[in-house]
């Protein structure tokens, strides 16, 4: 049976509250200016330069600008858009980060994430939808965190603005420009285990130290980062994290190893 993609026709003119305004002011997007903007009349995202399409959804689940480069790389390596993930994907993403760079002392490292999770495409009723349609699943031969996340979001889809993107280089290392016609197209890396080449011993003691935190009551632990937006770039000048350990590597390694 043929499966339908609506393409731009999933759009719709956003629906953002006073209320969303106000709990985004109370989690600080209103100290800098520039960090989000909100559509006015348009029925179709058109952000302004240095702008992409995101969802408040996002934003509270741990988004925020400028943009941490662990998820700039996950996005360029999956050929995704930030619109194509789901909510509970971003959230994935938050508590990822967190759990590397507060728990394991380590930057978020791209060959235990590979380890743990993979990438799905979220279909219904043959029907291909754009918006918030790809999702994060832990692989089923890992034992990870019980997280129990929402089964649905309701109107996540309507209620989209512009946050900010700040350029670097090299470019590849910025999210790619919004496009909400573009088809998502399944790659090889959605799947693909990292090979074993690929610091297995470093890899090994880090999944440990997870399977170790699993049985550890959160109160008795302690981070080793400051409190921050999960999703937010930032500077991180604790010792205990080696910056030489497998972290998020250059994109165009990923591509050589990943890409299909």
């Amino acid at each position: 049976m043929t499966t339908t993609d609506l393409g731009s026709a999933e759009w719709e003119r956003s629906k953002i509250s006073g209320q969303d305004i106000n709990m985004l002011k109370k989690m600080g997007f209103s100290k800098k200016e520039d960090s989000l903007q909100f559509p006015k009349e348009e029925s179709y995202p058109k952000p302004p330069i240095d702008y992409r399409v995101s969802f408040v959804d996002h934003l509270i689940r741990g988004l925020s600008p400028p943009i941490h480069e662990f998820l700039r790389g996950l996005l360029f390596v999956y050929g995704l858009q930030l619109h194509h993930l789901m909510p509970n994907s971003i959230l994935h993403i938050s508590i990822f980060i967190t759990l590397c760079e507060c728990f394991l002392g380590v930057q978020p490292n791209w060959a235990l994430w590979k380890r743990i999770f993979c990438i799905r495409r979220n279909g219904h009723h043959n029907v291909a939808y754009n918006i918030g349609s790809v999702v994060s699943c832990v692989r089923s031969d890992v034992d990870y965190f019980d997280v129990k996340f929402p089964d649905s979001v309701q109107g996540r889809r309507k209620k989209w603005l512009y946050i900010h993107e700040e350029s670097s280089n090299p470019v590849e290392e910025n999210i790619a420009p919004f496009d909400g016609e573009a088809k998502i197209l399944r790659r090889r890396s959605w799947d693909a285990k990292l090979p074993r080449t690929i610091s297995s011993l470093f890899l090994f003691l880090l999944f440990l130290k997870v399977e170790k935190l699993k049985t550890v009551p959160l109160s008795t632990m302690t981070t080793k980062a400051p409190r921050a937006l999960p999703l937010k770039s930032r500077v991180l000048t604790n010792p205990r994290l080696p910056l030489s350990q497998t972290p998020l590597p250059r994109h165009t390694l990923f591509l050589t190893l990943l890409q299909g």
